[in-house]
C-alpha cells in the first residue's frame, strides 16, 4: 500500500505542472490561429517544420523541452553541450521529448532525482544524452 501512496503523492506533485502546461499550450494555440497564413508558415518554416507539426507542437505544451533539460542534467549533459550540437540534432532531441508517450513517468522519474539507468527503459533521448556526456569528457565539440 505504501507503493500507492508514494505514487499518488507524485501525481499530485506532477498535477500543477500538467496544468500549466496545458494552459500554455492552449495560449500558443490561441496566438497560432491568431496568425495569418503567411505569418504561421514563416514561423513553422524558421523552426524547421510544416504549419501543421507546429500546431501539433504547439498542442503538446512546452513541458517537453523542460523534461529534456532536467533528463540532460540526469545524464551528466550540461547547457555548453546544446550550444556546441548543431541545429537539427537539438530539433530532432526536442521533438522526441515533446512527442515522448513516457512524460510523465519522465516527470516523476525526475521529480524523484532522475536514474539515468531507469530511465533508458523508456527516453528516446537516452543515446542521444550518453552520447553528448562522452563527447563533453572527451573535449570535443559533437
Amino acid at each position: 500500500m505504501a507503493g500507492l501512496g508514494a505514487s499518488l503523492a507524485s501525481y499530485v506533485e506532477q498535477l500543477p505542472i500538467w496544468w500549466r502546461n496545458r494552459l500554455a499550450a492552449m495560449r500558443a494555440l490561441d496566438e497560432l490561429n491568431r496568425s495569418s497564413h503567411a505569418e504561421l508558415e514563416r514561423t513553422a518554416r524558421d523552426v524547421g517544420v510544416t504549419a501543421q507539426r507546429l500546431r501539433t507542437i504547439a498542442a503538446r505544451g512546452p513541458v517537453g523541452v523542460q523534461l529534456l533539460e532536467g533528463m540532460a542534467r540526469t545524464y551528466g549533459v550540461g547547457p555548453d553541450a546544446f550550444r556546441r550540437v548543431d541545429a537539427n540534432t537539438l530539433r530532432e532531441m526536442r521533438e522526441r521529448c515533446t512527442f515522448c508517450d513516457s512524460r510523465y513517468r519522465c516527470a516523476v522519474d525526475l521529480g524523484s532525482g532522475g536514474d539515468p539507468a531507469r530511465s533508458r527503459a523508456y527516453c528516446p533521448n537516452a543515446d542521444a544524452f550518453r552520447a553528448l556526456r562522452e563527447r563533453a569528457a572527451q573535449g570535443a565539440d559533437p
